[in-house]
């Protein structure tokens, strides 16, 4: 049986979805260096559509615990460092007054790199919190869950298509 509806529904149910998780994404300021953004994508797959981004999508989509190992803390750091410049983040103190002051020292990189490995630290002791804040449900998650009844009518609606035409060619 040949499908031409339901191929082209499930092009533009896949490509809806990655446009609403990127949307998403960027509403929430998960967007600093791109990476994100750029990695959602999909593919599909006979009777599958897999929707793809960086690993990291699914931790802050469902948050994480504290890391179990610290392996591979190099790369992390580089990465981490790259978010937190892309983000604006700078480091600060506390000046003789008490005010809390951005840190001003002559070697300006290790104080930023003193920043970037306690967040780093932080992040394997403590893990990510859940996105968006006070929900228990992820920005991946809620979005797949507002479109699973239009998902349903439109493959529903394709796949109807293509019985009939079928149907239609089998009487000629």
């Amino acid at each position: 049986m040949e499908t031409p509806n339901l191929d082209e529904a499930k092009k533009k149910i896949s490509e809806d979805l990655v446009s609403r998780f990127r949307r998403s994404a960027s509403v929430l300021g998960m967007k600093a260096t791109g990476k994100l953004d750029k990695s959602f994508g999909y593919n599909i797959v006979a009777d599958e559509i897999q929707i793809f981004a960086e690993e990291y999508a699914s931790a802050l989509n469902t948050g994480t615990g504290a890391a179990k190992t610290s392996n591979n803390n190099v790369g992390k750091f580089q990465r981490f460092k790259e978010w937190a410049r892309a983000k604006g983040i700078r480091p600060t103190t506390k000046n003789k007054y008490g005010n809390t002051t951005f840190a001003k020292y002559k070697n300006k990189e290790s104080v930023y790199d003193s920043m970037v490995w306690a967040m780093l630290k932080k992040v394997s002791r403590d893990g990510i919190e859940k996105r968006p804040k006070g929900s228990s449900v992820g920005f991946i998650d809620k979005i797949i869950n507002e479109q699973k009844e239009e998902i349903k009518v439109v493959f529903t609606e394709a796949y109807k298509k293509d019985l009939v035409m079928d149907i239609k060619k089998i009487i000629k």
